[in-house]
């Protein structure tokens, strides 16, 4: 097996796009609310080449087929079933595994 990264670019792009497909398709449940039936929308306006090319500060367009995915404020996705469970709701309390793993007694400078 050869990483994306090592392949030409043309394959290397064929990859991640294989590879994201994959993603979507079996492991990803989408998160977003829909809606039932659809409502009809006017057509977006064009994408500005600035934003088509580079990613923005608010995460929107980093996937042109949709927009929102990424972005500030948008839902995350997730790989298991959402079970709602509010008695497991803070177990494991993220301020205690935050604390566990990211304590320090003392500074410890990075190495350059």
């Amino acid at each position: 097996m050869i990483e994306w990264h090592r392949l030409p670019l043309r394959l290397g792009l064929l990859n991640l796009d294989a590879f994201r497909y994959v993603l979507r398709m079996r492991n990803l449940i989408d998160t977003e609310p829909s809606e039932a039936p659809p409502k009809t929308r006017s057509v977006a306006p064009p994408i500005d080449e600035p934003v088509r090319v580079a990613r923005t500060f608010d995460g929107r367009f980093n996937d042109l087929s949709a927009p929102a995915m990424g972005a500030v404020g948008a839902a995350f996705g997730r790989n298991l079933e959402p079970v709602y469970r509010p008695d497991l709701f803070d177990t494991p309390n993220p301020i205690t595994v935050s604390q566990t793993l990211l304590h320090r007694e003392q500074f410890i400078p990075r190495d350059r």
